[in-house]
């Protein structure tokens, strides 16, 4: 039986039909890349459009609590029972970054209501890159007019 599920989840990425699903079957949630990742080149197509943690919300909650922008999206994802697996090599971040705390009522109902400019924003979709829609829930189809590009530049997988 499955007991845990690891997948890209974080405020313009809420997955909030699977965290539905999960709850209701006994499958814990657990968010990877929860603060919007760091876009890596060739499968970031949505690179241009800043993260959750420039958002102008999360950043006057940050201040308003005195926290940094990671702590608020970190609490909204443990509050709404996600746990997280925030990457970073930077020991004081580590330490900040386990200064989780309950977010009043009203925060975490404004970071529950943020939009980015798109309605989701995966950052990292390796789609255009590999060929194949890895997200869709019915198959893995073809996405059409795919360049691929490896490490020696364009050309065949």
């Amino acid at each position: 039986m499955l007991a845990l599920y690891l997948t890209s989840v974080q405020r313009y990425l809420p997955q909030k039909d699977l965290l539905k699903f999960c709850t209701e079957n006994g499958i814990h949630l657990m968010a990877h890349q929860p603060l919007g990742g760091n876009p890596v080149g060739v499968v970031a197509p949505r690179a241009h459009i800043p993260g959750p943690l420039k958002d102008e919300k999360v950043l006057e909650i940050a201040s308003r609590n005195h926290i940094t922008p990671a702590l608020v999206l970190l609490s909204w994802a443990v509050q709404r029972g996600t746990s997280v697996v925030p990457k970073s090599v930077h020991p004081d971040r580590i330490r900040s970054n386990l200064q989780i705390f309950a977010l009043s009522d009203a925060d975490f109902e404004a970071v529950d209501n943020l939009r980015s400019e798109e309605e989701s924003v995966r950052y990292l979709d390796p789609r255009f890159h590999i060929g194949f829609n890895i997200f869709s829930e019915v198959a893995d189809e073809p996405v059409g007019d795919v360049v691929f590009v490896g490490a020696a530049g364009k050309g065949d997988p």
